[in-house]
């Protein structure tokens, strides 16, 4: 191809001529197979999972998690997945714990107070790293 090169003299291009095509636009048809890639992600279970029961009876004797698992399921669920991360573990509770937005209501006491135990033990079990940069 030449610099010279003249669009007037050019041959029709369907790409250069997509103004020109016959009929439009083609529209797009949405089948059953794409409309589920259009729904919202799933909702956090509102239920104890199977692994989140297996969790519950690993931690320590007596400890108490009633509260929580019967008002936040869902945030027993995520606990006992991140259970095994510390960096995740340590960075859900400082969220759950900690209001960074001013607006929250905070937990009921008796959930409060068994966040704080599951905090207790899972740091007496994994440190949090007084500084991560140090060990690397």
């Amino acid at each position: 191809m030449s610099i010279y090169w003249d669009p007037d003299r050019a041959p029709k291009n369907a790409i250069l001529d997509f103004g020109e095509v016959e009929g439009g636009p083609v529209p797009i048809k949405i089948g059953l197979d794409t409309t589920s890639a259009l729904l919202r992600k799933a909702q956090p279970a509102s239920v104890l999972l199977t692994g989140t029961r297996a969790w519950l009876l690993r931690l320590p004797p007596g400890f108490a998690t009633r509260a929580l698992c019967a008002s936040f399921p869902r945030i027993a669920n995520e606990l006992s997945a991140l259970w095994d991360d510390p960096f995740a573990a340590h960075a859900y509770f400082a969220a759950l714990l900690l209001d960074s937005r001013g607006s929250r209501r905070g937990f009921p006491e008796s959930v409060l107070a068994e966040l704080l135990a599951l905090q207790a033990c899972y740091e007496s079990e994994h440190p949090p790293a007084a500084d991560a940069w140090r060990d690397r």
